[in-house]
């Protein structure tokens, strides 16, 4: 069933962004990694995922609706 999430890309990933991201179209059942990878995020970067301010995991399972937001890995010191 198609649905709509929220989705915020982060750092480096914002290159990745379309305008659609407010209500950025899913199938329920997607993954966020199944997301990432048709915007063109390759497969093995790392990432940072939050589902709803929850952390979460790139093989989560979206049902529509979610706040989804995605950061790289922070570095620094």
């Amino acid at each position: 069933m198609k649905t709509t999430i929220h989705l915020k890309l982060y750092a480096g990933l914002q290159k990745y962004a379309s305008a659609s991201d407010d209500n950025h179209p899913i199938e329920t059942g997607d993954s966020v990694r199944e997301v990432l990878n048709r915007l063109g995020v390759p497969p093995d970067k790392p990432l940072l995922v939050f589902i709803n301010g929850n952390r979460s995991k790139a093989t989560s399972l979206l049902q529509g609706e979610e706040l989804v937001k995605v950061f790289p890995p922070m570095r620094g010191g």
